[in-house]
């Protein structure tokens, strides 16, 4: 019985649904009156015939609910010569595009009272360097352009007057805080952002960017500037150099005792109360943590400035794996080269490529004098540990410092001729010709011939130096077995390369200790 009964159900249920098409039209058309009781009559009963069976639907599907963003660093970098001293773009936006068009901010273009934020960057201490940009939660997909905007933008070199004076000359294209200007962005290949974090380089390209003919009398200069730079992502497995971050700077916000992490807004150009440029990152330590002129994690505190090394984790995290405090009192820090070195040894002119204190609203300006006395304590960075080999001296002092040599110099001020409190030697690129190879004491020595415009070479002609090079545009490059090797081509005379590492004045003899080659630059 419940067989037959099962068919003959369904029998009914397929002749029910055969009269309600039949019906539906003469019901409509004979029942005006009634129409709404009737389509509501019709609903009703289709609804019960589609319960019961009527038709066919096809099954619901569920759609995969959309991926997580991941997280994507954006670090900066820059390839340059050594024709200028400094190279400043207020970046004001930066965006990915994927092949539909959709774009996603990663700093979006604010506005506030009229006035565009920005972040200044100088990219010349990058040069064969990378600094972080931002950290953003960016939706998985494959990105075939990006797009970078700028309110401003200005390069600056050093040079001597007719008389031997020292002259700083800035040219800029557009204005502060004005509105954005579109530079150029060239991806060599799409970026694919997928379930893991990804860290993109984004490389400032110096020479193509500009134009110039220098107005040696004095007068105007003839110039152009377009930013232009390269994206690409940057493999983390093996690791590379870049993502292993070395020699950052920046400035602590704050400390969180509970499990030993601190945030840390970084300087890349001039950051200033007013105007704090720069990234505010929240940054992890663990207890393989390397700290330098402090004991330990406890003895971090706001407003101290650091030189940091970082590692890109795996989740994203950024690991402290080097923290050095040079000077725990100072109030200002100004990083870049000498430009001066006075005869009495008692002061020293510093051009500030990096800038980031506290009075800096009140004497905002490119560069100091600063007076030095036996209070002031001279050292090397840490960034590098000295090998115990090394064929020569590694002495950074008063007595032999250098017009052309990268430093941080710290104070509790800024104003005409302050104390300079502490003199840290700080690692930098020099960009030239190796003209002979040798050996000694275990370490490869390339000696590069530098260009006519390098710092060294310029500046060692000023009159009343209180330390004379003997022969300035050259230096002795010592390369040990940990130095990175970054370069394509063959490391032989006749070739140019950029040599970064520490450079000494030795009894007249321009040394560096290098950490990392890369391909040379075109003069």
């Amino acid at each position: 019985m419940s067989s037959v009964f099962s068919i003959s159900a369904g029998s009914i249920r397929s002749r029910f649904c055969q009269l309600l098409k039949l019906a539906a039209p003469f019901l409509q058309r004979r029942c005006r009156p009634y129409s709404s009781f009737m389509s509501l009559f019709l609903a009703v009963a289709v609804a019960a015939g589609l319960f019961a069976g009527c038709g066919s639907m096809p099954p619901t599907v569920t759609p995969p609910p959309p991926a997580a963003p991941s997280s994507v660093t954006i670090q900066l970098s820059g390839t340059a010569n050594e024709q200028f001293s400094a190279f400043n773009i207020d970046i004001a936006s930066f965006a990915l595009t994927n092949k539909a068009g959709v774009s996603v901010n990663l700093i979006p273009a604010v506005q506030n009272n009229g006035i565009y934020q920005t972040q200044n960057v100088e990219f010349l201490h990058l040069n064969g360097a990378s600094a972080p940009l931002v950290t953003a939660m960016v939706p998985q997909d494959v990105y075939v352009s990006a797009s970078l905007t700028y309110t401003y933008t200005q390069f600056t070199y050093v040079n001597l007057t007719p008389a031997g004076g020292v002259r700083i000359t800035t040219d800029s294209v557009g204005e502060m805080n004005a509105i954005p200007i579109a530079a150029v962005v060239n991806l060599p290949s799409p970026i694919a952002v997928s379930d893991t974090p990804a860290d993109l380089l984004l490389d400032l390209q110096v020479m193509s960017s500009t134009t110039l003919t220098s107005n040696t009398s004095g007068g105007a200069d003839t110039y152009s500037i377009k930013p232009s730079f390269t994206l690409a992502a940057i493999p983390t497995s093996p690791p590379t150099p870049f993502a292993q971050l070395t020699g950052l700077d920046g400035r602590i916000a704050s400390t969180t005792a509970s499990n030993n992490s601190f945030s840390l807004k970084t300087v890349n150009g001039y950051s200033r109360p007013s105007a704090p440029a720069g990234s505010l990152f929240n940054i992890v330590t663990n207890a393989s943590t390397v700290y330098q002129g402090v004991n330990n994690f406890s003895d971090l505190a706001a407003g101290m400035f650091v030189n940091f090394d970082l590692a890109l984790q795996g989740d994203g995290s950024l690991l402290a794996t080097r923290v050095e405090v040079d000077d725990p009192s100072a109030s200002n820090v100004m990083i870049g080269p000498l430009v001066t070195v006075y005869a009495t040894g008692s002061a020293l002119w510093d051009f500030g490529r990096l800038q980031q204190g506290s009075d800096l609203d009140v004497n905002p300006i490119d560069s100091w004098s600063y007076l030095v006395d036996a209070s002031t304590v001279f050292k090397t960075s840490q960034l590098l540990p000295i090998p115990s080999n090394l064929p020569f001296s590694e002495t950074f002092n008063s007595s032999n410092v250098v017009p052309g040599q990268n430093v941080a110099i710290s104070s509790l001020g800024i104003s005409s001729y302050v104390h300079a409190t502490t003199v840290t030697l700080r690692p930098q690129t020099i960009d030239g010709t190796v003209t002979a190879v040798s050996s000694a004491g275990g370490f490869a020595v390339y000696t590069v011939a530098l260009s006519p415009y390098d710092l060294f070479p310029t500046l060692a002609v000023q009159p009343a130096q209180a330390t004379l090079l003997q022969n300035p545009n050259q230096v002795e490059v010592y390369v040990r077995d940990t130095t990175r090797l970054l370069n394509t081509n063959s490391l032989a005379p006749g070739s140019a390369f950029r040599f970064s590492g520490l450079i000494f004045n030795d009894t007249g003899t321009l040394r560096m200790d290098c950490n990392q080659v890369n391909d040379g630059v075109p003069e």
